[in-house]
């Protein structure tokens, strides 16, 4: 390998952004073709990925990439067949890739301190975080284990007691540790290697296919080391094979060094160090010689001890089963417990229906506002696509003229008659999107729109979803299509409009806990608070809403229904008002949770009030009765002494000066 092949972190970015044009480039024909088999190719160029990132310190985009590398495997099993939302997943994934290119740092990270050693930990400081937990989930439904794909974790290797190196392990590395192999701790430095890039990665990946490589990933060294070692890119890797660690690393040419071998073969269980730990008596410990006789043969008079001290007379020397003490605490707990419970209970009950009556007058404002601003929104596109079709015709269909006007309005991404000359495209939108075929993706949209275009011909006004099909997107893209007569032929007027800054922004600036959706009669979402619902092309078809929608023929109401979620079913209040273009519709949802958490932070205030009432109430008709439970204890002793002619004994004084003395 040559000097300018040395593996540092130009090369290795160079690297993600080529694999990463090759991947699109595989997604986009594998989606031409709606074939499952397509995307196979897809994942040797992520496990590629992978290893560069992991080499970059990118954990995160290498757990993704691992992952998805799984699920393009998984793809290939008889039993998958082709579906958008199965595609959709690479799609986020791809996205996800190139939302970490474009975070790419200015210059090299300096590194990071990560520990109270001083450790320091080479990686990246990207310019914006790049969350992956959305797709981590999304693989974790689907069977694919994140430490069984990519086992790529950090490390930092300090110095214990016996200064030798201290190393935690995982218990998933542990567990798959077999016990006739080596598994030992190395580290390389990537730019000291002579393979190039593209072999060190297949002998890792390879090597790692075998369960020879059970943990990889960036190391940190202590901060003198990376002063001396500022230039190198130190990495580490658990080794679990068969011949030893150096040796394995020779054979393979990788210039590496052992840090320690943590198991070996040779070692003999019974030869580890043990802890024996013994159990000895406590000193000074005493154990009792005789047992005290009872309190009455000690006792000389009722009131008195032994020291002139005043007794305390216990329930049970009077055989008292329930005292006045519990009796009161009793009575006095059960009355605040009714009283408050029951003034609870009705002002919860009136303030929950008062709630109640606002979420459902604020879920039925924010449909009709969305559907005012939904429905002019679609008149104006088509009034525009008017004015384009008047532009064209009066410049001869000059270009300059066109792009001015689709600079003008952003919008608009398409504008014309399939099939006829009068198709207008707005090309800056396109190369924004970085979209280079932009008559292709036209061409398949077309192509699985045709029935709705159809439906359009026949005199319909159709509002349809068409994201899916678009690859790159940074917001929803609608397809508006309605009768155009052109000439004495009936044809379809065909609108792509990018709603990021109209519709979809109008249902997402919805304050509160509140979700604003827009659908078509089919039950396609049209505009979402979340835009991936959109690009994977959900469907509420078989919602509740929907159904009270569509089928009764409202064109406006409220509905409580129950959804099933991923956390089981959830209740909820839902509205819609219906747009008479294109007969779609807005939907105003809550959860019922959410709508009545204030509701619930009441209920919960309201017994903690009442546990720090009644706590009091206990502690002071407690203290409050020993004021009189002690006085009537000692005259019921005082009556059996006079019962028994014990007058000596007696010896009562009045204290409280009340009824009880």
């Amino acid at each position: 390998m040559s000097l300018n092949d040395t593996i540092n972190d130009n090369a290795l970015w160079a690297n993600l952004d080529q694999r990463q044009k090759e991947l699109e480039q595989i997604f986009h024909q594998a989606v031409k073709v709606r074939k499952l088999s397509a995307f196979g190719p897809m994942a040797a160029l992520l496990r590629n990925i992978h290893w560069t990132s992991a080499f970059l310190g990118l954990t995160g985009l290498a757990d993704i990439s691992a992952m998805g590398a799984a699920y393009v495997i998984q793809l290939q099993e008889s039993r998958y067949r082709w579906s958008v939302e199965l595609s959709a997943v690479l799609k986020s994934l791809l996205k996800r890739n190139r939302e970490f290119l474009d975070a790419r740092p200015g210059e090299p990270s300096p590194g990071v301190f990560i520990n109270s050693q001083k450790a320091v930990l080479q990686g990246l400081n990207l310019n914006r975080p790049v969350h992956t937990g959305d797709l981590t989930e999304i693989f974790k439904r689907r069977q694919i284990n994140r430490n069984l794909a990519s086992s790529c974790r950090q490390l930092t290797v300090g110095q214990d007691k016996t200064f030798t190196h201290a190393i935690s392990l995982p218990s998933f590395a542990r567990r798959r540790h077999k016990s006739d192999r080596y598994l030992s701790m190395v580290y390389i430095d990537l730019e000291d290697q002579t393979l190039s890039l593209e072999e060190l990665t297949s002998t890792l990946d390879e090597a790692y296919g075998k369960s020879e490589i059970l943990l990889h990933g960036p190391l940190g060294i202590p901060w003198k080391n990376y002063q001396t070692y500022k230039a190198k890119k130190p990495y580490y890797f658990l080794l679990d094979t068969i011949q030893e660690s150096q040796r394995w690393l020779q054979a393979r040419d990788i210039k590496g060094k052992t840090v320690k071998v943590l198991k070996s073969p040779d070692i003999d269980p019974a030869n580890e160090p043990r802890i024996i730990i013994r159990e000895v008596s406590s000193p000074g410990s005493i154990k009792p010689t005789a047992v005290p006789q009872k309190i009455g043969e000690l006792q000389p008079a009722a009131g008195k001890a032994a020291g002139g001290r005043k007794r305390k007379i216990k329930n049970r020397e009077l055989q008292i089963k329930f005292p006045v003490g519990a009796k009161l605490i009793l009575i006095v707990s059960t009355i605040i417990i009714l009283a408050m419970s029951t003034l609870a209970y009705l002002s919860i009950y009136f303030f929950k229906g008062e709630i109640k009556n606002q979420v459902e007058d604020t879920n039925i404002a924010l449909s009709q506002t969305v559907a005012k601003q939904a429905e002019k929104e679609i008149e104006q596109f088509f009034n525009l696509s008017n004015l384009i079709f008047q532009v064209g015709s009066a410049a001869g269909g000059a270009a300059a003229l066109i792009d001015d006007f689709f600079y003008n309005y952003k919008s608009l991404v398409y504008v014309g008659v399939p099939g006829s000359d009068f198709e207008f495209a707005n090309r800056d939108w396109f190369r924004d999107n970085r979209i280079s075929n932009e008559k292709a993706v036209l061409g398949n949209i077309m192509a699985a729109r045709a029935a709705d275009l159809e439906k359009a011909r026949n005199g319909e006004t159709v509002v349809v979803n068409v994201s899916p099909f678009i690859p790159n997107l940074k917001a929803p893209v609608l397809a508006l299509a309605a009768p155009f007569l052109l000439g004495s032929q009936q044809k379809a007027l065909v609108i792509l409009a990018d709603i990021g800054g109209s519709l979809a922004e109008s249902v997402s600036s919805r304050k509160g806990k509140t979700t604003t959706v827009i659908i078509n009669s089919s039950g396609e979402i049209l505009a979402h608070p979340d835009f991936n619902k959109v690009f994977n092309g959900e469907n509420l078809r078989e919602s509740p809403v929907f159904q009270e929608m569509y089928s009764k023929g409202l064109t406006e109401g409220q509905i409580r229904f129950q959804e099933d979620t991923l956390n089981g079913p959830v209740k909820a209040i839902g509205s819609f008002k219906l747009i008479p273009v294109g007969n779609l519709g807005v939907v105003t949802t809550v959860l019922e949770k959410d709508a009545f958490s204030v509701v619930m932070s009441i209920q919960i205030l309201n017994w903690s009030l009442l546990g720090a009432v009644l706590s009091l109430a206990v502690l002071a008709v407690y203290f409050f009765s020993q004021s009189i439970s002690k006085p009537l204890k000692e005259l019921t002793l005082a009556t059996r002494m006079i019962k028994a002619q014990n007058y000596a004994a007696i010896s009562i004084e009045p204290k409280t000066k009340d009824e009880v003395g």
